[in-house]
């Protein structure tokens, strides 16, 4: 099995993580086939380099290809 792109950099990764803990919104670019506006709690990244956000007490991952994360405060500006 061939290890994921963030394999033995996890920890180090997180640590400058913006965000980290923090309440987000995710949104979808404008004219997304699929609409996404979501709000949680970004919980991480997974070995993909994809958003760990806890949504309703369950964890959802996001593409940065398909959603921007910003802060709740910044998102509803």
């Amino acid at each position: 099995a061939s290890a994921l792109p963030l394999t033995g950099v996890m920890d180090a990764y997180h640590q400058f993580l913006a965000y980290m803990d923090q309440e987000v919104v995710l949104y979808s670019p404008e004219g997304a086939p699929f609409p996404i506006h979501e709000e949680g709690v970004l919980v991480g990244v997974d070995g993909w380099g994809r958003a760990r956000v806890e949504i309703d007490g369950k964890v959802e991952v996001f593409d940065a290809s398909q959603v921007s994360l910003r802060p709740v405060h910044e998102g509803r500006a």
